[in-house]
């Protein structure tokens, strides 16, 4: 998720977008979601429970202890300042079991206009999940 929303820090923006996920979430009927074959418990779970934030040296981290444990192959050579593919990013919301904001990534791999984190210019604020 992309959101932009003037005048507000990079913390509030975050809360802002969990709101949003959990707000579509709940008028979903339970009829619909098991029609879709959807884990409906799955979803009530990321209602209630907060979303997990960790840095992208957190993440890259977890992944390399983790590798020997993985059922699938993720990133067979990921380096520090790797972008994460998309099996990548759902392995690290699974591992955590609700969805994962992935802050403060290289800036090298970031789009131009993305903030550099206060102090430090080179990861910048940005997150995925």
């Amino acid at each position: 998720m992309d959101a932009e929303y003037p005048f507000v820090t990079h913390d509030e923006s975050l809360d802002l977008q969990e709101v949003s996920i959990n707000s579509r979430s709940r008028p979903c009927s339970s009829a619909s979601l098991i029609h879709l074959e959807r884990d409906v418990e799955l979803l009530k779970k990321y209602v209630i429970e907060p979303f997990k934030r960790i840095s992208y040296d957190e993440a890259t981290d977890l992944l390399h202890s983790s590798r020997s444990r993985m059922k699938i192959q993720i990133m067979k050579h990921l380096e520090h300042g790797d972008d994460f593919d998309l099996h990548t990013r759902n392995w690290i919301s699974n591992h955590f079991g609700v969805p994962t904001f992935v802050m403060n990534y290289p800036a090298d791999i970031t789009v131009f206009y993305m903030k550099p984190v206060p102090g430090n210019e080179k990861p910048c604020i940005m997150w995925t999940y």
